[in-house]
């Protein structure tokens, strides 16, 4: 059983190497995505605007690890940029990453809690198609306890989608601080449950999230990308 499986997370530092790095940065200041002053932009899909970011998440290298983890199917949803700093700082308190961006809107079994944000319709799948998730998160930054890294617990994905009940019990169990260097890559099953603490440090923390999916949605639904 490898760690994702097993802890909910795996984390690989050195993944990607500074010219890397810097080729993605240049890339997001040119597009003046680095500029967005929403807490994550998560409106703006980088696969279809960065192609650094779209030749990253499609690589041989990184859909090796992602496709060992949910099948040879795999195939990436979108990237979004997750910016903080002091001038820039936000926090989330412990949670899972239960939502899915939808094209349209339909009525399906097991599919609730509709909304729309940044006029794309969201909703919570059943924790089948959760299971069949997965995040990278490829880090432009080194992310420290100071500047906000996340926050897990080991094996809390092993429960589905929790009650406001198990999550009480849960968040009493010991957390990791997942700390990462500048280009490494933290993979994490949406169902872990993690918290992104305030920045109490100077320090840019900047990362790339990319989504992948393992499968495809029930009846009409369609993945929007």
């Amino acid at each position: 059983m490898n760690a994702i499986e097993l802890d909910g997370f795996s984390i690989i530092n050195k993944f990607i190497s500074e010219p890397q790095v810097n080729e993605i940065l240049s890339a997001l200041e040119r597009r003046n995505v680095l500029d967005f002053d929403d807490e994550n932009a998560s409106g703006f899909n980088l696969l279809r605007t960065i192609p650094a970011v779209e030749q990253l998440a499609s690589s041989a290298k990184l859909l090796s690890i992602v496709r060992g983890e949910l099948g040879d199917s795999t195939f990436p949803i979108d990237a979004l940029l997750l910016d903080k700093s002091l001038n820039q700082n936000w926090g989330l308190d412990w949670h899972q990453d239960l939502k899915i961006a939808v094209t349209n809107k339909i009525e399906v079994p097991g599919y609730g809690c509709w909304t729309k944000e940044f006029g794309i319709n969201h909703c919570i799948p059943p924790r089948e198609i959760l299971e069949k998730l997965l995040s990278v998160r490829v880090h432009l930054d080194p992310c420290t306890s100071e500047n906000g890294a996340l926050l897990v617990i080991p094996e809390s994905h092993k429960r589905g989608i929790l009650s406001n009940q198990d999550l009480r019990e849960i968040v009493q169990r010991e957390a990791i601080c997942c700390e990462i260097d500048e280009g490494g890559i933290m993979c994490m099953k949406p169902l872990l449950l993690h918290k992104s603490p305030y920045s109490i440090s100077g320090q840019k923390r900047r990362v790339i999230q990319i989504n992948y999916c393992g499968s495809q949605l029930d009846n009409r639904l369609r993945w929007h990308r």
